[in-house]
């Protein structure tokens, strides 16, 4: 955020909700059993 604030100060910053167990579930639901934790994680944010 700060890196972006630095070179525009006119850039709006949108943050992500923090990764819940509901994201968790579907990361976990919609992914390969071999890939980590943190793809799976971020795949049910994106889902």
């Amino acid at each position: 955020k700060a890196l972006f604030e630095a070179i525009d100060e006119n850039i709006k910053i949108v943050l992500p909700d923090p990764t819940n167990r509901e994201a968790i579930k579907i990361g976990v639901k919609h992914s390969p059993e071999f890939v980590c934790f943190p793809f799976k994680a971020t795949l049910g944010d994106f889902v």
